[in-house]
């Protein structure tokens, strides 16, 4: 047998992630308060950047650069509607109440389940042993072992478990949590279930090409499956708090003025940056060596890019919540009721962007107005049919929490009662799903609420 070495090209196409375009994602994802930490660690790596003062204009660097026009704008963004407030060095939280914790949010749905006394113990054992990302720290076999239980038991535990909400709650691993997820949110999508399943490391490769062969499907039905999953949470359990007070900064300030809604962005929740004099100086100075230039040159870069991506991110987000309060205009003038159902395809169809793009944009931001502060996910909300009309879930728990409120003590309405009088409104529900809505807003049985 004959081996011999040769030399080939090959062309591929490949998406390439730059670093810019990597700190694009990340600075439109970052809650405030974790903007603020990375701008503040950026502030002391990079020299150039300093934090723009009250009426701190910027001096356009076009020799420097090679012509970057687009510095005028970065000087003056105005148009974005900035709240006029005092900038701050950080910016001013709001406190929230506390919302439940993890532990305590799988109890109150336990509660509520028609379990026996063994199937409940089991149940809030492995309740107890979630950690703060929402999985399950403990296997099957130890479990056995510390409750002396059959296996089956543990099993059937760990199925009440992973029932509940948030979905994907109770996993084992990622690949566990992930189909959790999709069994609950997309069972249609099998594709998506079989790449978590059997192809989860070649995802992270991310050779779709390769992958749609394989798999004989087209590189669209691919690329879906996988936008699909990166909707997904990995860590289901982290949206909910410890025992203390939660404190959240407005991102958005919506104003009435004169009967309409004005749009305004939280100046102190969005750091401005400048280039520092100084240095701008130093660099346009003729005896700088070319090792000093060329250092400042790329600091300059960097600094540059920076601030570019911080001005994209107010940009994307203001234009996100002038959609939002167009959409929402409902909500705004009557509460919840006018809440409509809102999904992220229809917002970014109308920016001109992806849905990711607007799903990054309004991961942990929220926004301030006069009926409280509300995370802009909360505009998002799913539909059910009423009168040939889509009317929001969130709609639909605030007639039922209404209905209840003007209950009878003596005699509360039942599920079903509940679902009867909503059919009268237009909304037909089933008693399931008014129980699910019922049992999300922490409000017990009609049994439980009976005052004797």
């Amino acid at each position: 047998m004959v081996t011999k070495a040769d030399i080939r090209l090959e062309t591929s196409q490949k998406l390439a992630f730059r670093p810019e375009l990597q700190q694009a994602v990340a600075v439109l994802q970052f809650s405030t308060q974790e903007l603020w930490q990375y701008v503040q660690q950026q502030l002391t790596e990079n020299p150039l950047l300093e934090l723009k003062e009250e009426g701190e204009g910027g001096e356009p660097l076009e020799e420097e650069v090679g012509g970057e026009s687009w510095m005028d704008y970065l000087c003056d963004a105005s148009d974005l509607g900035f709240s006029q407030q005092e900038p701050a060095s950080s910016p001013e939280p709001v406190p929230v109440a506390p919302g439940p914790s993890l532990y305590e949010h799988l109890l109150q749905q336990l509660a509520f389940l028609p379990l026996s006394s063994n199937e409940r113990a089991v149940a809030e054992f492995l309740a107890g042993n979630v950690d703060q990302n929402g999985y399950l720290r403990l296997s099957v076999a130890e479990a056995v072992s510390l409750l002396g239980v059959p296996e089956a038991e543990v099993v059937k535990g760990l199925k009440i478990l992973q029932s509940l909400e948030p979905a994907g709650v109770g996993a084992r691993d990622l690949r566990e949590c992930l189909l959790l997820q999709l069994e609950r949110n997309h069972p249609e999508d099998r594709l998506a279930r079989l790449l978590v399943k059997e192809h989860l490391r070649e995802l992270a490769e991310e050779d779709w090409s390769e992958l749609a062969r394989k798999l004989g499907v087209s590189q669209r039905e691919l690329e879906q499956a996988v936008e699909r999953i990166r909707q997904l949470n990995p860590r289901p359990g982290m949206n909910f708090g410890s025992n203390w007070v939660e404190y959240v900064v407005p991102d958005i300030i919506v104003q009435e003025v004169e009967g309409d809604y004005e749009v305004l962005l939280n100046e102190s929740a969005c750091p401005r940056l400048v280039i520092n004099s100084t240095y701008r100086d130093l660099l346009r100075h003729p005896q700088l060596s070319v090792e000093a230039r060329a250092f400042l040159q790329q600091r300059l870069k960097q600094a540059l890019w920076l601030i570019k991506n911080l001005e994209q991110r107010r940009l994307t987000l203001y234009r996100v919540a002038v959609v939002l309060v167009e959409k929402q205009r409902g909500f705004f003038d009557q509460g919840f009721s006018g809440l409509k159902p809102l999904t992220l395809r229809e917002v970014a169809e109308e920016i001109g962007v992806h849905e990711s793009t607007v799903s990054r944009a309004i991961a942990n931001k929220y926004l301030q107005c006069s009926r409280g502060i509300f995370p802009l996910r909360f505009f998002f909300a799913s539909g059910v049919s009423s009168q040939g009309q889509e009317v929001a879930a969130q709609a639909v728990k605030w007639l039922i929490k209404q209905l209840i409120e003007k209950e009878d003590p003596a005699a509360p309405l039942s599920d079903q009662a509940i679902a009867e009088e909503l059919k009268k409104q237009g909304i037909e529900l089933s008693r399931r799903t008014v129980a699910k809505y019922r049992m999300e807003m922490g409000i017990p049985n009609a049994a439980k609420r009976k005052s004797r």
